[in-house]
């Protein structure tokens, strides 16, 4: 019979196997064979799905009257509720997708976790407000006047302060000089001033001391040292040391929970500066929307900026796709220019030359504006000028 022929299955006789494989077979069976290779998991995994869909709708339906007397059924965890009133809880509260969507309702105050109800993948929702790691709630600015907001945008700790803490210019430019890394002294020091009680405290919490070491010598770390402690965990990793590779991630998430803290403030200045810039692109009367003081000044100038960098960008990409032919030799190196949804049948963004052109130099105009205006651009930081 046709079901006992033997079947090759080695890749000389592979267009002999296909054939053999179908004969005797309709044409919906095999669709269905296909389907079935193409899947990349048994379908054992696809019905256990489909039985969890079937128990959870019918509690649902065994639930429905106990849901309508109770009102509307409460799906948020708030952070609140999974921690005492003394301390603050390390996770950020969650909403099912259906709620987080029904009735257009506003974004949350502070970012959130949506589940979708259906594939359970979960994603972040953004918040009104950047959220603080520490205290797991709204960054809050300072009441005290814009003199200490400024502060809050670019922290700095006091002269004292800063000489207990700070690795020495000599030591770390004769290292250099030297051909020693003054990295590994650096990393060192972080650790044993961020140690309490003999360890790293648990996240979020992090110690004073800490904060002040990261202050007096972020110039260098930042992003820099974010890598370099990544890769030292990544590098413990691949030895099979799995000690080291332990305790240089809590040290790294201790860090990046530091960094994340400090620059809280500036990240919900500039937030709030893109609400303020955004609705008002074009106008040319720049002091009534930029601000009044000078944290709001600054935070709207660091805006125009990058939204001159971001559309300059988008001019130099769109001026190669659209003016460099495809061939077989750079097909893929046009493929990697700018954003690649603009392959998509109806591309959701702003893509074509003559479009980010004129965009392009309407912000540029709006920079050069500000710029022009001693009232708003004479007393920035040095820095930021």
């Amino acid at each position: 019979p046709i079901s006992t022929l033997p079947i090759s299955t080695s890749s000389s006789t592979s267009s002999y196997s296909s054939s053999s494989l179908y004969m005797g077979t309709n044409r919906r069976s095999r669709r269905n064979n296909k389907k079935q290779q193409g899947q990349s998991r048994p379908n054992s995994f696809y019905d256990a799905i489909a039985e969890v869909e079937k128990e959870d709708k019918g509690g649902q339906k065994s639930n429905k009257n106990k849901n309508k007397k109770k009102g509307k059924q409460e799906t948020v965890v708030s952070s609140a509720s999974l921690t005492d009133s003394d301390g603050p809880s390390s996770t950020m509260s969650s909403v099912t997708s259906d709620e987080a969507m029904a009735g257009g309702a506003p974004p949350p105050d502070i970012s959130r976790i949506v589940v979708d109800e259906e594939t359970g993948i979960e994603r972040i929702q953004q918040g009104q407000n950047v959220m603080d790691v520490i205290t797991r709630k709204a960054v809050k600015l300072s009441t005290l006047g814009p003199e200490y907001r400024m502060a809050q945008m670019f922290p700095g700790v006091p002269p004292d302060v800063r000489e207990k803490y700070r690795i020495s210019d000599d030591v770390w430019y004769y290292s250099k000089k030297e051909e020693v890394n003054p990295i590994p002294q650096l990393i060192d020091s972080f650790r044993q001033v961020s140690l309490v009680d003999g360890e790293i405290p648990p996240h979020p919490t992090v110690s004073n001391d800490a904060l002040d070491f990261v202050l007096a010598n972020r110039d260098r770390m930042g992003m820099d040292m974010k890598k370099t402690l990544g890769r030292l965990k990544l590098r413990a990793q691949s030895q099979n040391d799995a000690t080291s590779a332990l305790s240089s991630r809590i040290l790294w998430k201790h860090f990046l929970t530091i960094e994340d803290s400090l620059s809280a403030p500036f990240r919900q200045m500039i937030q709030d500066a893109e609400s303020r810039v955004g609705p008002n692109f074009g106008n040319l009367d720049l002091p009534s929307f930029v601000g009044k003081h000078l944290y709001e000044r600054t935070a709207s100038y660091f805006v125009l900026k990058g939204m001159v960098a971001h559309w300059e960008k988008k001019v130099r990409d769109a001026e190669y796709v659209e003016n460099t032919p495809q061939t077989r030799e750079n097909f893929l190196d046009v493929l990697m220019v700018g954003d690649p949804k603009r392959y998509l049948p109806d591309p959701p963004i702003i893509h074509r030359y003559d479009e980010v052109v004129r965009i392009a130099l309407m912000a540029q105009n709006m920079t050069s504006a500000f710029v022009s205006n001693p009232n708003l651009f004479n007393d920035l930081p040095p820095e930021v000028r």
